[in-house]
C-alpha cells in the first residue's frame, strides 16, 4: 500500500529506536517498540475519525481537537493536562508542552519528532515550510497526475 509500516533511527550506527506500525484501515492503533521484544509501547482507540485516547506504560491518556482535527490536548484519568498544543495556520508548533510522548498532533495526523515532518499516512507535510514533500498522486494514475503541470 505504500504506508510507512517501521521506522529505525541510528546514531553513528547504534539503532537508537525501532518501532513497527499497526494499522486498522487508515488509522494507528499501536506502536510497536523492536528494540524491548516488539512490545506495544503505545495503544490507540478511535472512533470513526476521532482519536479518543492513547494508552502507554503510565497509563491511559485523553485527546482533545478542535473542529480542523488538531490536537489541543491530552488529559489524564486524573482530568489533568499532561499536553497542550497551539499552532499556526498551517501547523507549526507555537506552543508545546507535554509530558507524555504524543506522536498525533496537528490534524489529528502522526509528528515526526525526529524528521519534524507530519505523516498523512502516504506522503509527508512541513509545518515549517507549510507545503506538502511531494504529490499524492499514486503512481499507478500518473497519466492523471495533475502535480506535473501538464495539460491533459
Amino acid at each position: 500500500m505504500g504506508r510507512r509500516v517501521e521506522k529505525k533511527v541510528t546514531d553513528s550506527g547504534t539503532t537508537s529506536k525501532h518501532e513497527r506500525f499497526v494499522y486498522n484501515n487508515y488509522k494507528q492503533i499501536e506502536k510497536l517498540d523492536v528494540l524491548n521484544g516488539g512490545t506495544a509501547s503505545q495503544k490507540f482507540i478511535w472512533s470513526g475519525e476521532r482519536l479518543l485516547s492513547m494508552t502507554d506504560v503510565n497509563g491511559t491518556y485523553y485527546y482533545f481537537a478542535d473542529a480542523n482535527k488538531n490536537i489541543g490536548q491530552l488529559i489524564n484519568a486524573s482530568g489533568t493536562i499532561v499536553a497542550n498544543y497551539e499552532y499556526s495556520p498551517f501547523g507549526k508548533l507555537t506552543v508545546n508542552s507535554d509530558s507524555v510522548n504524543n506522536p498525533f498532533r496537528f490534524s489529528l495526523e502522526y509528528y515526526d519528532d525526529e524528521t519534524e515532518l507530519v505523516y498523512y499516512n502516504f506522503r509527508y507535510y512541513s509545518p515549517e515550510l507549510g507545503r506538502w514533500l511531494n504529490c499524492a498522486w499514486p503512481r499507478k494514475l500518473e497519466r492523471l497526475n495533475k502535480c506535473k503541470n501538464s495539460p491533459n
